[in-house]
């Protein structure tokens, strides 16, 4: 924070909150990374907040409609163990962010519980290919010599998920078939996103888990106990 909050002619009082929120929004994310689950309140929202007046018995009456907001109650959700809950923290002291494909795939899981199948989808395709890119560009970098631009730009020139996994699969080999790719991330996803049609939850549910597969088998997060040791190189 800037030091200008300890100022006794200001008051410091948004800026930490700000800053403290920040902190624990990084760590809520590690906590839902290692153990799988929202560590926000999801609610689903029905209808608008709505006021209205009918008649009944020769009279007009004025009712009041709530918002609509119905609360997703997940039952028998996982605590965050010791290890965990200290590697969050210590990733949010040293600025530590979760890499982007496993936010995406967070926010994915989200939409399921909600039900909201498309976005689900398309998420769970986007984490997918993020992570594949990523792992792409190391290998290049790492087996082949290129500069990060150059080995940047060479991904760039893939077009859509399956492309960038025939990429990975040529570098670096993969469990998980050209044919799962295309069936349960790229075809779900194109017709959620271009043609507009509605998915079900069983197409969801299998875009999610094959993106989760690639995810981690490109780009494993990091341990609690890894990122503890990151970020005390990072604080000293």
């Amino acid at each position: 924070m800037d030091e200008s909050v300890t100022d006794p002619r200001s008051f410091g009082g948004s800026t930490i909150g700000n800053a403290f929120g920040q902190w624990l929004q990084t760590a809520r994310e590690w906590i839902g990374a290692w153990n799988g689950m929202p560590q926000s309140y999801l609610t689903r929202r029905l209808h608008p907040y709505m006021d209205g007046i009918f008649r009944k018995d020769g009279k007009w009456v004025r009712i009041g409609i709530g918002s609509g907001e119905m609360p997703t109650f997940i039952p028998g959700q996982p605590l965050v163990r010791p290890p965990e809950l200290l590697g969050a923290f210590d990733a949010a002291s040293a600025g530590i962010q979760l890499p982007l494909q496993h936010r995406m795939w967070s926010t994915a899981r989200g939409h399921l519980i909600l039900a909201d199948y498309r976005s689900c989808t398309i998420d769970s395709c986007c984490a997918a290919e993020v992570a594949l890119s990523n792992a792409v560009v190391e290998t290049m970098k790492r087996d082949r010599g290129l500069s990060d631009r150059k080995a940047k730009d060479f991904v760039v020139s893939a077009h859509g998920v399956v492309d960038v996994f025939r990429l990975y699969l040529a570098a670096c080999g993969s469990v998980v078939s050209e044919g799962q790719v295309k069936s349960q991330l790229a075809g779900p996803r194109n017709r959620a996103a271009h043609e507009g049609d509605e998915l079900t939850k069983s197409e969801a549910e299998a875009s999610l888990h094959s993106a989760k597969e690639l995810i981690a088998e490109a780009t494993p997060i990091q341990t609690p106990s890894q990122i503890r040791k990151q970020a005390r190189w990072a604080l000293h």
